[in-house]
């Protein structure tokens, strides 16, 4: 399993409706969450490892050529929008009392 398919499946475990590795490959390409999965996007940045989130990253880069930078700054993007409590910084420096990525 790959690990879009991997973070997808964990981020639609408390919800009806399931979030698709290709609707998530997307959201991090575009910064942008799919409608109505926003609180599975949400939970996409927060709760997975930064070893998973690093490993989208890298899966997305190599499967589209996007480059990591921008998808890194695509991620950092949505938990804007979303409010996530997890802090993205492009140094991956941790703020003291927040999670960093």
């Amino acid at each position: 399993m790959s690990a879009v398919e991997r973070a997808a499946k964990s981020a639609s475990v408390s919800y009806n409706a399931v979030l698709q590795p290709r609707q998530l490959a997307q959201a991090i390409a575009t910064g942008t969450p799919p409608a109505g999965f926003e609180p599975h996007a949400n939970a996409t940045l927060e709760d997975p490892t930064i070893q998973l989130l690093s490993e989208m990253v890298e899966e997305l880069h190599a499967g589209s050529h996007v480059e990591r930078t921008v998808l890194w700054s695509n991620l950092r993007k949505m938990a804007g929008l979303l409010g996530s409590r997890r802090v993205f910084r492009g140094s991956h420096e941790a703020s003291p009392g927040k999670r960093s990525a």
